[in-house]
């Protein structure tokens, strides 16, 4: 809507004198006795021409100043922008399941609770409040058993440490093991880490080899957590059973530009195809193989294609958090920081949990993602298993 322009303002004048003439003479004399540039001046507070001689600037100002005439109107100031939303995204669904805490089933139970987060640079997060303060709530208030952690961009001369560090953060390394994989191709760069608690029982962790012909493979990318049958964990019973493995794997990155793309997707020889090889090495026998980590399935189709080739025969792994939580909406794992994506809740879901097909669907008690925890750009991700039920 256009509004009302507000009235002019005009200076009251003698009744004798004309509003379309109003005199404001000077003499010739004072005029004259003006430098030049004083006289361009005052033509300029007129808005009047200020080149000539200087007898023509005398003459311009001796004459009668005639009033403006109206010109068109000044510009309206734009509307006001309306308030921008502080979350414009679609608001989450409320995921489905209430969060267990370990010890929830009681006396005897057998449960174990596994937790995996993307640090991005495990240095910097132990620098910060915030990330010793997860890290200690992961272990404290959450009751982790299994810690993976992905991206710790460590040198094998860091890891002593780096690793007393952690420990410290977790409440003391008395009452935890550790294992590495880091990257020796390139420094500060990919590496991942896994730590699990002693009480845990006969439990030992090495690196998972993926493409020996390949770079990637000396990214430190995946190491392979076994856990003996006759296990037990929060006090259950032993005897024998099939044996849990669990994969922590950060999978390669395809690159701002897609360097690695063709190399990831590849679905004959590309980095997927051959982690998928490995995985099913593994799922053998009684063994229960589960997946745990960042994917790195971006927005590209072959990586959401490739991603689905884990779901697919033959390897027909399950979705853990698809599985509890049905097609609960909103729930991410990762938003840009340099987008500030995180307070609108716009992300990625890119860190899982997927389980071999040997792993009965009644042994998976709960999923969560851990939103409210923060410290990286991805959040961490818990799983609790009834090691009874498999």
């Amino acid at each position: 809507m256009r509004l009302p322009l507000p009235p002019r303002l005009w200076l009251a004048a003698p009744a004798s004198v004309s509003m379309s003439h109003i005199s404001m003479s000077h003499s010739d004399a004072e005029l004259a006795s003006l430098t030049v540039a004083a006289l361009k001046e005052r033509l300029r507070e007129r808005g009047l021409r200020v080149s000539g001689r200087k007898a023509d600037l005398i003459e311009r100002l001796s004459a009668p100043l005639s009033s403006p005439s109206p010109g068109p109107p000044p510009p309206l100031p734009p509307p006001p922008r309306a308030p921008r939303r502080p979350n414009s995204a679609r608001p989450p669904v409320p995921i489905d399941a209430t969060p267990r805490k370990a010890g929830a089933a009681g006396p005897g139970a057998r449960r174990l609770r596994a937790a995996s987060w993307n640090v991005a640079g495990l240095r910097g997060l132990l620098r910060r409040e915030e990330g010793r303060s997860t890290l200690r709530r992961l272990v404290d208030e959450e009751g982790v058993d299994v810690l993976m952690l992905q991206e710790t961009k460590l040198q094998e001369s860091h890891v002593a440490e780096v690793e007393a560090a952690l420990y410290e953060a977790l409440g003391g390394g008395e009452a935890w093991r550790a294992a590495w994989a880091c990257s020796t191709a390139r420094k500060g760069y990919a590496g991942v880490s896994t730590l699990w608690r002693r009480r845990v029982g006969d439990a030992a962790c090495r690196p998972l080899s993926v493409d020996p012909a390949h770079e990637a493979d000396r990214e430190g990318r995946a190491l392979l957590w076994e856990l003996s049958g006759a296990s037990a964990v929060g006090g259950g019973g032993g005897g024998g059973g099939p044996r849990l493995k669990l994969i922590n794997v950060y999978v390669p990155n395809s690159g701002a530009d897609l360097q690695r793309l063709e190399y990831r997707t590849d679905r004959a020889a590309g980095w997927d195809a051959r982690f998928r090889a490995a995985i099913a090495a593994q799922a053998t026998g009684e063994s229960r193989v589960c997946v745990c980590g960042d994917m790195n399935a971006g927005t590209t189709p072959e990586e959401r294609a490739s991603l689905r080739c884990f779901l697919a025969p033959p390897l027909g792994m399950r979705d853990a958090f698809r599985q509890v939580h049905g097609r609960a909406a909103g729930q991410y794992t990762y938003w840009s920081q340099r987008a500030r994506a995180r307070p609108a809740n716009r992300g990625l879901r890119i860190d899982y949990f997927l389980l071999a097909s040997g792993v009965p669907p009644a042994a998976v008690v709960d999923v969560q993602h851990l939103q409210e925890m923060h410290g990286s750009d991805h959040c961490p991700i818990l799983l609790e298993l009834d090691l009874a039920r498999l």
